[in-house]
């Protein structure tokens, strides 16, 4: 994978998102907002390398888009992260604790991660009760493992998170569960699903959580990530006329910065490249 670009701007933004997942400061969890593009994603991967630099290991789930039909995704994503920690005993260990229907459950969502054989019994055929269930496992396998790890947990795009995966993530973090630094992120800037805005609306009454809004870079800060793009500066009508078209959203901009240098064809032809008109 090639290096991503360095980090431009939300310093002081990152210094908090890194305080969270190592577990300093009174914020033990943390929501990171902001339109499409803004750079949540970034800053998010910023701060677990440099949780990572300082022992920490971040236990990493996605939710796509897909999600109504892969129910539970980013918490398979969580549950693999366990296992691929150092021998996998962490997981192992975490398992045999478990009650045999505990690990049933755990067995039916994640079949290659829990392979040891189990009766294949009824033991409740209702729904609610199963869930019921599956929760209990994955939060005692959380208690263990964050017992005998530094661990946090990163959640993205919550936006696209399934009821249960909500559900779950409420449940871990309600008194008596694992103390484990959470922070997920969320696409604001467009009406959420039901789900998603009671969640998050739940989510905001959690004593400890810090919502990060992510704004708009700034000109000066625009300017920084064309040069970091392109690997050289651009001429101020260049870089005025990329600002005021991305607005300081990084996405844009850098599409807009990337466009000005492939339709160039070299640095002294596209020295004066405008973009083209709206």
């Amino acid at each position: 994978m090639a290096d991503l670009p360095e980090l431009v701007g939300r310093r002081p933004e990152l210094a908090r998102l890194v305080d969270v997942l190592v577990g300093r400061g009174s914020y033990s969890s943390a929501v990171v907002a902001g339109e499409a593009g803004v750079g949540k994603s970034r800053l998010t991967t910023e701060a677990i390398a440099d949780a990572s630099r300082e022992g920490v290991s971040v236990l990493v789930g996605y939710c796509l888009p897909l999600t109504e039909h892969l129910p539970l995704l980013p918490v398979q994503h969580v549950l693999t992260a366990i296992a691929n920690l150092g021998d996998g005993s962490l997981l192992r260990d975490a398992l045999h604790a478990l009650a045999p229907e505990l690990r049933l459950e755990l067995q039916r969502l994640t079949p290659d991660l829990v392979t040891e054989p189990e009766p294949r019994r009824e033991l409740e055929t209702d729904k609610s009760w199963r869930r019921r269930q599956l929760y209990d496992a994955v939060r005692q396998v959380m208690v263990h493992a964050s017992r005998h790890a530094r661990l946090s947990m990163v959640v993205e795009d919550i936006h696209w998170a399934d009821p249960p995966t909500l559900d779950l993530l409420e449940y871990l973090l309600a008194p008596g569960g694992p103390s484990l630094p959470l922070v997920v992120t969320w696409r604001s800037g467009e009406p959420p699903a039901a789900a998603i805005d009671a969640w998050l609306a739940w989510v905001r009454r959690q004593p400890g959580l810090r919502f990060e809004e992510l704004g708009p870079l700034d000109l000066q800060e625009t300017t920084a990530q064309a040069v970091g793009v392109l690997g050289q500066p651009l001429s101020r009508e260049q870089v005025r006329q990329v600002f005021a078209r991305s607005e300081g959203n990084p996405l844009f901009t850098e599409q807009l910065v990337t466009f000005l240098h492939s339709s160039s064809g070299s640095t002294a032809a596209g020295s004066s490249r405008r973009l083209p008109s709206q």
